[in-house]
């Protein structure tokens, strides 16, 4: 829900005309996972999000100990192109937008914000009610 809207069976104020529109996904849509955003503003004005997670670094090798059977043991020596504590920001996709978008998509996000909030609020009294002797 990013725009206010009106319910098919309400009056319309003057003036307003409904539009249907269709929500359809494309060929490459994909759900992605983020904790966190990069931002920036382009030399045109729009906003950029690169949408991040947080993982850390893979092994850039893994050497194995092999006996004369050919059969692998003891554990394997990973070795890392830098500190084995680095942290990787993945970053799966940016989100280019123009300043009107982005304040429907935080519109968007600022009701779901206060939906969740809502529900985690009843969640805690329920649970101290339950708990109350």
């Amino acid at each position: 829900m990013s725009e206010p809207s009106i319910h098919p069976d309400q009056p319309k104020p003057s003036g307003v005309t409904l539009v249907n529109c269709r929500l359809e996904k494309t060929q490459n849509f994909q759900s992605v996972f983020v904790i966190g955003a990069w931002g920036r503003i382009s030399g045109h004005g729009e906003i950029i999000l690169s949408m991040f997670n947080e993982l850390p670094d893979l092994a850039s090798n893994v050497v194995y100990s092999k006996d004369a059977d050919g059969k692998f043991f003891g554990v394997p020596k990973l070795e890392y192109r830098h500190d084995a504590e680095t942290l990787v920001r993945e970053i799966p996709v940016d989100l280019i937008m123009t300043l009107d978008a982005a304040k429907r998509i935080r519109a968007t996000l600022d009701h779901f914000i206060e939906q969740r909030e809502q529900r985690d609020a009843q969640k805690a009294q329920a649970l101290t009610a339950q708990k109350a002797p």
